[in-house]
């Protein structure tokens, strides 16, 4: 997994990487208890929480129905 690697499209929703809402975007990583994990802020969707940035985009882009 690559650091500038795009996140795939959210498999509930279908926003893509990049989309915004008011300049922030839609997917992104936050901050769960002491580990990362990825969310759709436009419907909730959430990735597992990894230890870092890498590893919590590689769970969302290799998730069942990627």
């Amino acid at each position: 997994m690559k650091e500038n690697e795009k996140f795939k499209a959210c498999p509930f929703c279908g926003v893509e990487d990049g989309d915004h809402d008011d300049g922030a975007p839609f997917i992104h990583i936050e901050q769960f208890g002491r580990r990362l994990r990825v969310v759709c802020s436009q419907c909730g969707a959430r990735g597992g929480a990894r230890n870092g940035p890498l590893e919590a985009k590689e769970t969302w882009n290799t998730r069942a129905g990627a």
